[in-house]
């Protein structure tokens, strides 16, 4: 079937019309997207890292642990690949598969003095 010169315009109108409107579909559920609390520093009066692992470690339920961890990336020890703890790791790690209960409490509650949300001393301590 051969199109006309109206069919051809017709068709790129509306393949035009349809990248336009995905287009459009994808900019707007990007753009009303709810942001988390990660995405930025934290607020002025929040409550500081310390302060929230003072509270979690006096047993306060009602500790916001996405904050707990949002703080803990503003604070001093923050060590995004983890070569401070790398070594009390590695030792923890090596008395878990020794069965050495005592070392890995031991190596867990060092790395939580520095790190309260490590997620791998959290769950050995």
């Amino acid at each position: 079937m051969v199109m006309g010169r109206r069919e051809k315009r017709d068709a790129k109108m509306l393949v035009r019309s349809k990248a336009g409107l995905a287009a459009a579909v994808l900019s707007t559920v990007l753009l009303s997207a709810p942001g988390s609390s990660a995405e930025g520093p934290q607020q002025r009066g929040a409550p500081t890292y310390d302060e929230l692992v003072a509270r979690a470690k006096t047993g306060d339920a009602n500790v916001d642990y996405l904050a707990l961890r949002n703080a803990f990336a503003e604070s001093p020890n923050y060590d995004p690949y983890g070569s401070n703890l790398r070594g009390l790791q590695n030792d923890m790690l090596d008395a878990y598969r020794r069965a050495d209960c005592a070392a890995v409490v031991a190596k867990a509650d060092s790395i939580l003095a520095v790190n309260f949300v490590h997620v791998d001393a959290r769950r050995s301590s």
